[in-house]
Protein backbone atom coordinates (compact mmCIF):
# COMPACT_ATOMS: atom_id res chain seq x y z
CA UNK A 1 0.00 0.00 0.00
CA UNK A 2 1.06 3.90 -0.73
CA UNK A 3 0.42 6.86 0.92
CA UNK A 4 1.01 10.10 0.57
CA UNK A 5 2.05 12.48 3.03
CA UNK A 6 0.99 15.93 2.92
CA UNK A 7 0.67 16.94 6.53
CA UNK A 8 1.00 15.46 9.90
CA UNK A 9 -1.23 12.56 10.51
CA UNK A 10 -1.47 8.45 11.36
CA UNK A 11 -1.15 5.37 9.81
CA UNK A 12 -4.43 4.70 10.87
CA UNK A 13 -6.06 8.02 9.56
CA UNK A 14 -4.12 6.89 6.63
CA UNK A 15 -5.40 3.78 6.35
CA UNK A 16 -8.62 4.58 7.19
CA UNK A 17 -8.83 7.55 3.92
CA UNK A 18 -7.60 4.52 2.00
CA UNK A 19 -10.76 2.61 2.47
CA UNK A 20 -13.01 5.63 2.63
CA UNK A 21 -16.18 5.41 0.05
CA UNK A 22 -15.89 8.05 -2.50
CA UNK A 23 -18.28 9.23 -5.05
CA UNK A 24 -17.61 8.22 -8.58
CA UNK A 25 -19.93 10.93 -10.95
CA UNK A 26 -20.80 10.82 -14.53
CA UNK A 27 -20.76 6.50 -14.40
CA UNK A 28 -23.01 5.39 -17.73
CA UNK A 29 -24.09 1.82 -17.85
CA UNK A 30 -23.32 0.38 -20.84
CA UNK A 31 -26.50 -1.81 -21.16
CA UNK A 32 -28.46 1.53 -20.29
CA UNK A 33 -30.34 3.63 -23.17
CA UNK A 34 -28.32 6.83 -22.49
CA UNK A 35 -31.31 8.59 -24.36
CA UNK A 36 -33.34 7.97 -21.53
CA UNK A 37 -31.29 7.09 -18.37
CA UNK A 38 -28.75 10.09 -17.11
CA UNK A 39 -25.27 9.30 -15.85
CA UNK A 40 -25.34 7.82 -12.37
CA UNK A 41 -23.08 8.15 -9.67
CA UNK A 42 -21.46 5.70 -7.71
CA UNK A 43 -19.61 5.24 -4.22
CA UNK A 44 -16.67 3.43 -4.81
CA UNK A 45 -14.25 1.52 -2.17
CA UNK A 46 -11.13 0.10 -1.83
CA UNK A 47 -10.47 -3.04 0.28
CA UNK A 48 -7.66 -5.35 1.35
CA UNK A 49 -8.82 -8.91 -0.14
CA UNK A 50 -6.18 -10.94 1.48
CA UNK A 51 -3.88 -10.62 4.62
CA UNK A 52 -0.44 -11.15 3.41
CA UNK A 53 2.21 -12.42 5.99
CA UNK A 54 4.32 -9.11 5.27
CA UNK A 55 2.54 -5.94 5.08
CA UNK A 56 4.77 -3.20 3.82
CA UNK A 57 3.60 0.23 3.68
CA UNK A 58 5.15 3.27 1.59
CA UNK A 59 4.80 6.77 2.51
CA UNK A 60 5.50 8.98 -0.40
CA UNK A 61 7.68 11.32 0.96
CA UNK A 62 8.35 13.69 -2.21
CA UNK A 63 5.65 16.08 -3.65
CA UNK A 64 6.17 18.00 -7.45
CA UNK A 65 5.94 21.48 -6.91
CA UNK A 66 6.45 23.38 -10.11
CA UNK A 67 9.84 22.65 -11.94
CA UNK A 68 11.51 20.44 -9.02
CA UNK A 69 10.37 17.52 -6.62
CA UNK A 70 10.76 18.44 -2.47
CA UNK A 71 10.73 16.26 0.23
CA UNK A 72 7.92 15.98 2.80
CA UNK A 73 9.37 15.99 6.54
CA UNK A 74 5.65 15.78 8.20
CA UNK A 75 5.58 12.92 11.14
CA UNK A 76 3.39 10.49 10.60
CA UNK A 77 2.54 8.07 14.19
CA UNK A 78 2.33 4.55 13.85
CA UNK A 79 2.13 2.03 16.59
CA UNK A 80 3.64 -1.36 17.33
CA UNK A 81 0.95 -3.42 16.37
CA UNK A 82 -1.41 -3.38 13.75
CA UNK A 83 -5.34 -4.79 13.72
CA UNK A 84 -6.06 -4.75 9.94
CA UNK A 85 -9.66 -6.13 10.35
CA UNK A 86 -11.64 -2.79 9.51
CA UNK A 87 -9.76 -2.45 6.02
CA UNK A 88 -10.18 -6.18 5.02
CA UNK A 89 -13.43 -6.95 2.24
CA UNK A 90 -15.58 -9.34 3.20
CA UNK A 91 -18.45 -10.78 0.96
CA UNK A 92 -21.14 -9.46 3.30
CA UNK A 93 -19.92 -5.61 3.10
CA UNK A 94 -21.29 -6.02 -0.86
CA UNK A 95 -24.24 -4.60 0.08
CA UNK A 96 -22.78 -2.34 2.89
CA UNK A 97 -21.04 1.15 3.25
CA UNK A 98 -20.29 0.21 6.73
CA UNK A 99 -16.48 -1.61 7.78
CA UNK A 100 -18.04 -5.01 8.81
CA UNK A 101 -15.78 -7.50 11.06
CA UNK A 102 -13.99 -10.44 9.48
CA UNK A 103 -14.65 -13.27 11.71
CA UNK A 104 -12.65 -16.35 12.00
CA UNK A 105 -9.11 -14.94 11.14
CA UNK A 106 -6.10 -13.19 13.08
CA UNK A 107 -5.17 -10.10 11.40
CA UNK A 108 -3.10 -8.27 14.29
CA UNK A 109 0.28 -7.32 12.93
CA UNK A 110 3.49 -6.51 14.49
CA UNK A 111 6.53 -3.92 13.47
CA UNK A 112 9.20 -5.52 12.60
CA UNK A 113 11.12 -2.69 10.43
CA UNK A 114 11.37 0.66 9.50
CA UNK A 115 12.79 2.32 6.82
CA UNK A 116 13.90 6.42 6.71
CA UNK A 117 15.59 8.44 3.76
CA UNK A 118 17.94 10.65 5.54
CA UNK A 119 18.43 13.56 3.34
CA UNK A 120 16.98 15.64 0.67
CA UNK A 121 14.34 15.21 -2.54
CA UNK A 122 18.05 15.02 -4.97
CA UNK A 123 20.37 13.05 -2.57
CA UNK A 124 20.41 11.32 1.08
CA UNK A 125 20.99 7.92 2.71
CA UNK A 126 18.28 5.01 3.56
CA UNK A 127 18.84 3.31 7.13
CA UNK A 128 16.98 0.85 8.57
CA UNK A 129 15.68 0.50 11.88
CA UNK A 130 15.24 -3.54 12.75
CA UNK A 131 13.08 -5.64 15.75
CA UNK A 132 15.41 -8.50 16.60
CA UNK A 133 13.97 -12.00 17.63
CA UNK A 134 14.30 -10.13 21.28
CA UNK A 135 12.70 -7.40 20.59
CA UNK A 136 15.23 -4.82 20.59
CA UNK A 137 15.66 -2.07 18.03
CA UNK A 138 18.84 -1.99 16.08
CA UNK A 139 19.35 1.07 13.65
CA UNK A 140 21.46 -0.57 10.35
CA UNK A 141 22.97 1.67 7.62
CA UNK A 142 25.48 0.47 5.68
CA UNK A 143 28.23 -1.22 7.65
CA UNK A 144 26.67 -0.03 11.11
CA UNK A 145 24.51 -1.62 13.39
CA UNK A 146 24.33 -0.63 16.88
CA UNK A 147 21.16 -0.89 19.06
CA UNK A 148 18.49 2.31 19.86
CA UNK A 149 15.62 3.07 21.67
CA UNK A 150 12.06 2.14 20.34
CA UNK A 151 11.09 5.88 20.88
CA UNK A 152 13.86 6.79 18.37
CA UNK A 153 12.08 4.08 15.92
CA UNK A 154 8.34 5.92 16.67
CA UNK A 155 9.77 9.27 16.03
CA UNK A 156 11.45 8.50 12.92
CA UNK A 157 10.44 10.02 9.11
CA UNK A 158 9.44 6.46 8.06
CA UNK A 159 9.71 5.91 4.26
CA UNK A 160 8.25 2.24 4.64
CA UNK A 161 6.78 0.20 7.16
CA UNK A 162 7.34 -3.38 7.60
CA UNK A 163 4.56 -5.42 9.69
CA UNK A 164 4.67 -9.03 10.32
CA UNK A 165 1.55 -11.38 10.93
CA UNK A 166 1.24 -12.38 14.66
CA UNK A 167 0.57 -16.28 14.51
Amino acid sequence: MSFNVTVQVSLDSCLKQFVNPEPVKNVQCPLCDHNKAPCSTFLKSLRIGKAPRCLVIHLKRTQWLPGAPHKLHMLVSFNDTLDLKPYMYSHVMRHALAPLPVEGCNLSYSLSAVLEHVGGAHSGHYITYRKTKQSHWVYTSDTSVFPVQRDTVMSSEAYMLFYEMIK
